[in-house]
């Protein structure tokens, strides 16, 4: 099992060096792509972590693929986690750096689903726009995907909390309160 100590360590150097540089974004649309990109390769994942394989070959490995696609900043930052054997880490370590730029910078980090075919353009920053008149916190929608079975409307995913604002989900709601007899305690 992998400590969350570790990936917390690297996250937190990850994330200084680029407040302090003034690069966060760039490092987070980074670190997300590099993360995709070694996570849904099965096999570029294992000879990475794999022990035998030496760390020269992982770096030029990471160089050819990568090559000029990630600032020295990061493909230095994969070459330390080489070095330290870290690089089966990467995933969580992105993973805390999300949490960590979220809990310094105040961000909610929302997900939204749409009915299939529902128009998205501009969505997301109107969905930021209104959730920050709301709640007073910097909004940043990561998602925004379709979900069959959606009757107009949407969804938005906030840390543990759903909002349902489909027709979907108020017909469900309705249903619901059909089904008690209609009372919702007023009289």
């Amino acid at each position: 099992m992998k400590s969350t100590e570790v990936a917390d360590k690297y996250a937190e150097a990850l994330y200084e060096i680029g407040k302090e540089e003034g690069r966060l974004d760039e490092f987070v649309e980074e670190l997300d792509a590099l993360t995709e990109i070694v996570t849904s390769n099965e096999t570029f994942l294992h000879f990475l972590t794999h022990p035998l394989v030496p760390d020269g070959d992982k770096v030029r490995l990471i160089d050819r693929v990568f090559g000029s696609d990630l600032s020295g900043d990061i493909r230095n930052f994969l070459r330390v986690l080489v070095s330290r054997d870290r690089e089966g880490y990467i995933d969580l370590i992105k993973e805390r750096f999300h949490k960590l730029r979220r809990e310094k910078e105040d961000i909610l980090e929302v997900e939204v689903k749409v009915p299939a075919g529902f128009s998205r353009e501009g969505l997301a920053e109107k969905i930021e726009e209104r959730l920050e008149e709301r709640t007073g916190r910097t909004i940043q929608v990561t998602s925004l995907t379709e979900e069959e079975g959606l009757i107009g409307g949407a969804k938005l995913s906030i840390g543990d909390k759903v909002i349902d604002g489909s027709v979907k989900g108020q017909l469900e709601d309705l249903r619901e309160f059909v089904l008690e007899g209609g009372n919702d305690g007023r009289d």
